[in-house]
């Protein structure tokens, strides 16, 4: 055996257990990296499943007496604190004078002209509370209202219900409603609020 071929075993030899221990360390680094599996989408699902339907409140007469109606958009009481483009900041959709029709077997947007977007139509609708908020201020911060200049004209001792109105398969529609007291109605398209009154 030549010198060379010697001294080239002793290398591998001496090289052996330290090829050996980085192998087995990036083993044990990428075993460490989450793994997405069956359940880990189950998870992700459920924690995404909106509040109202995992523990929906039914209405109380109070709530359903007042919310039950035709209703007219009266005015833009304001923004998010952050808007996208649909938003129309800083005059909000051209909405005002359109009416909404909220009823135990029909809930129907068809007449937000100009906004097909926002234009539903669910016969016996699923309608019921989703989040309670107890102040007006945990209703503003948690939506992330912007309330600056004071148009929503709350006081600390507003009581704020958040609404769903859904079909039977509890799909979702990128409009939201919030009943003030039982006294006002707010309604919500992307990050543009407006104050609702019912019609007579």
């Amino acid at each position: 055996m030549t010198k060379k071929a010697y001294a080239l075993i002793i290398i591998l030899i001496l090289l052996f257990p330290v090829m050996f221990f980085v192998g087995r360390k990036t083993a044990n680094e990428s075993s460490a990296i989450p793994v997405n599996t069956e359940r880990d989408f189950e998870d992700f699902s459920l924690c995404c499943v909106p509040t109202n339907d995992l523990f929906p409140l039914n209405l109380d007469e109070d709530t359903k007496d007042f919310l039950l109606g035709a209703w007219k958009v009266d005015k833009l009481l304001g923004f998010g604190i952050i808007y996208n483009d649909q938003s129309e900041y800083p005059l909000g959709q051209k909405i005002i004078g359109d009416t909404i029709v909220i009823k135990e077997n029909l809930f129907s947007t068809k007449n937000l002209i100009g906004y097909e977007v926002y234009q539903f139509e669910i016969r016996n609708p699923a309608i019921y509370v989703d989040t309670n908020y107890d102040d007006a201020q945990v209703f503003l911060t948690q939506n992330r209202v912007n309330n600056k200049d004071g148009k929503f004209e709350f006081s600390p001792s507003d009581k704020v219900k958040s609404i769903t109105i859904t079909n039977e398969n509890k799909d979702m529609y990128p409009i939201s409603f919030f009943v003030v007291n039982d006294e006002r109605l707010i309604l919500r398209l992307e990050a543009t609020y407006f104050e609702l009154v019912k019609e007579k």
